[in-house]
């Protein structure tokens, strides 16, 4: 069974300014707005898939709890039911953070309820489909480097200002000094790249599909833009399906081919905490070629049904 209703939650972050991209909010630009709802009945029990693309940090880097943020307390609500179990598939949400980002623990307890509240009016709807057939299939995508730095281009990127904190952390003095220490740690072994004395390990992107019955679950590794994923969806002749990231393995950010030139933290930062050294932009169209073929293959096979 399987509905979409319409959801608010994720934002696209990348807010254009005078200095460049910085993270922020760009509700003008591409982001969510439907929760995917699916749920499969068996014997004394529901399972109920529901994915909606955001970061899930609404109580920010400073809490300490252990926790899954708001889609771990969506689920425990679902789960006051008995015999139901709940799970969270996140979408492409490589450029999206929550509206209400950085709130504390209360707020993602919100959230979650609210989350929560939006499934159980979608499983109300009408409709259901008997069909269970289950079929997988999968392809490792390459995503090649930019061209390495030299050792001064490595001294003049550590030395730029970084996209990685908010603005009202950047004078924050423990902050600063944890960025600093990054920096330098990242700096010194990108130098031990270039001299050939550290391996680059080739960046793997694995793309999966799992079909059940109409449902396709397109996932991808790493943190894909929410365009790759909209762009996967659309333009495929499956019924239904629903882009994933963060599924298998981290691979870092895969930024669309279009933001490369506006840079930002996914496109000039992230790789310094995430990675060694940035991909470059054919990404985008390796994991949509790659993600086209895969869906393809499973849908037109029937023997693997």
């Amino acid at each position: 069974e399987l509905w979409s209703v319409p959801y608010a939650l994720g934002v696209n972050r990348r807010q254009e300014t005078a200095t460049g991209v910085v993270l922020g909010v760009a509700s003008e630009k591409p982001h969510p707005q439907t929760l995917e709802v699916a749920c499969l009945r068996a014997e004394n029990q529901l399972i109920i898939l529901f994915s909606h693309a955001c970061h899930p940090y609404i109580m920010g880097g400073d809490s300490l709890y252990v926790s899954g943020d708001f889609p771990s307390l969506a689920c425990f609500e679902l789960e006051q039911q008995e015999g139901t179990i709940g799970f969270f598939l996140n979408g492409c949400a490589g450029n999206i953070a929550p509206q209400c980002a950085f709130k504390g623990i209360e707020k993602a307890r919100e959230e979650g309820k609210r989350l929560a509240i939006a499934v159980h009016e979608a499983l109300k709807q009408a409709g259901g489909d008997d069909s269970a057939s289950i079929a997988v299939a999968r392809a490792l995508v390459h995503l090649p480097y930019l061209p390495l730095p030299s050792e001064a281009e490595i001294d003049s990127i550590v030395k730029k200002e970084e996209r990685v904190v908010r603005p009202e952390e950047k004078r924050n003095r423990e902050i600063q000094k944890k960025i600093a220490v990054a920096l330098a740690g990242w700096g010194s072994l990108m130098k031990d790249v270039v001299r050939g004395s550290y391996p680059l390990v080739p960046v793997q992107c694995e793309i999966q599909v799992l079909r059940i019955g109409r449902l396709s679950l397109l996932g991808i590794s790493g943190e894909p833009f929410y365009e790759i994923g909209e762009k996967l969806r659309t333009e495929s002749r499956s019924p239904a399906i629903w882009p994933l990231g963060y599924t298998n393995a981290y691979c870092g950010y895969i930024p669309t081919q279009e933001e490369y030139p506006r840079g930002g933290y996914e496109v000039d930062d992230s790789w310094k905490y995430v990675g060694v050294w940035k991909v470059d932009e054919t990404c985008e169209r390796r994991v949509l070629e790659s993600g086209k073929a895969v869906l393809s293959k499973l849908s037109l096979d029937p023997s693997r049904s």
